[in-house]
């Protein structure tokens, strides 16, 4: 009975993908909730995943990319356990490398704690294929950088990300970011305001909604 269906990606609603129906909006991050905090990361070897822990998420190709990286770094994870049987696969992974140490599962986290979170690291790893996570841009307001393939760095509109989707691709580019990142923390504010804010989705869905389309 919905005369039109509002989705972030393309890749959402697979289901009405032909249909004139699903119109593609992207986020709304409420800058009144997330406004520009500043950047407290001091260690460049200190990583960060934030996201529902699933294999849609391709979790495996990060822990791999740290056994290619010097053993100074760290990864912190964060999310719910979506599939319980891929995060047991992935300590699994940890372990067999031998990163049990440096790969650290924290679980779930209240949302308050995000913004200092986001602001104690530099890159925020996500290889998705498929969508934007919201995590991603709400850690771009702290100044923590995306590292995500090149059609989702493309999607929220930052300018670099590894070549390909594979183990050496990603540590490559962590350490050829080590000392410096591609965009400023005022550059990624206001890439998430002008693209990817509240203001801005209700403005598109308004498009439609206040003429009756």
């Amino acid at each position: 009975f919905g005369r039109r269906f509002f989705c972030a990606t393309p890749q959402s609603l697979p289901q009405y993908q032909t249909s004139p129906k699903k119109v593609v909006v992207g986020h709304g991050i409420d800058l009144a909730y997330w406004p520009q905090r500043p950047h407290t990361a001091a260690d460049p070897y200190r990583l960060l995943v934030v996201h529902r822990l699933s294999k849609s998420k391709r979790l495996e190709l990060i822990v791999q990319a740290m056994k290619l990286l010097d053993a100074a770094y760290t990864l912190d994870v964060y999310g719910v356990e979506a599939e319980a049987g891929y995060v047991a696969d992935m300590k699994a992974l940890a372990q067999t490398l031998q990163l049990q140490n440096r790969v650290i599962f924290h679980g779930t986290i209240p949302m308050t704690e995000l913004p200092a979170l986001y602001a104690r690291h530099r890159l925020i790893l996500n290889m998705a294929s498929e969508t934007i996570d919201k995590t991603m841009l709400e850690a771009m307001t702290a100044g923590c950088y995306p590292v995500t393939t090149k059609r989702t760095a493309e999607a929220i509109g930052i300018p670099e990300a590894p070549g390909e989707e594979t183990p050496q691709a990603i540590a490559a580019f962590i350490e050829t970011w080590k000392d410096r990142l591609p965009l400023s923390a005022d550059a990624m504010y206001g890439i998430v305001a002008e693209r990817h804010g509240l203001k801005a989705l209700i403005e598109k869905m308004d498009h439609y909604i206040h003429p009756g389309q």
